[in-house]
């Protein structure tokens, strides 16, 4: 596997332009605003439209050993043997947390399967809940992972990619 990061600053632009071209699984994660204005995703699935990209909004995001605010951070997967498959499920759709998290379980084709990364709304989701159900719904040597969206110290909205 390779795994290559991209920095985006709303001040600077691109640290280095990215290569996503021969990425399989793209992650994206950064400021919320950043992320809706809509500009840096349109970029990022131009280069690669075919590609799995999912993330989230953030309240400080990673790259490498530094943490960053006001950014983006783009972190490329390049696999070797694995295969990614990618699944949505809107949680306006389900009263409850976990009603989601069977579906998100529900959606995701078990044959094979030997992770699941999981990125949530972290406003309106019990994320104990979600994440059981999810991981009650898998086959039980499946492994989750992921985590909820954040919204640096507003706690007001964020998004999900």
């Amino acid at each position: 596997m390779k795994v290559t990061q991209y920095l985006y600053h709303a001040a600077g632009g691109w640290h280095t332009q990215p290569d996503l071209t021969h990425s399989h699984l793209v992650f994206v994660f950064g400021e919320r605003k950043i992320l809706e204005e809509g500009l840096i995703l349109e970029e990022i699935r131009g280069v690669c439209p075919h590609q799995h990209i999912v993330g989230c909004s953030t309240a400080g995001e990673i790259n490498g050993v530094e943490v960053h605010d006001g950014s983006v951070v783009v972190t490329a997967l390049q696999f070797n043997q694995i295969s990614a498959e990618t699944a949505v499920v809107k949680l306006s759709e389900f009263p409850e947390s976990r009603e989601a998290g069977v579906a998100v379980a529900q959606s995701i084709p078990h044959k094979g399967l030997k992770h699941v990364i999981v990125f949530s709304d972290g406003l309106h989701i019990n994320g104990s809940k979600f994440v059981r159900a999810v991981a009650s719904n898998l086959p039980s040597d499946v492994t989750v992972t992921g985590g909820l969206a954040g919204d640096g110290p507003n706690f007001s909205q964020t998004c999900v990619v």
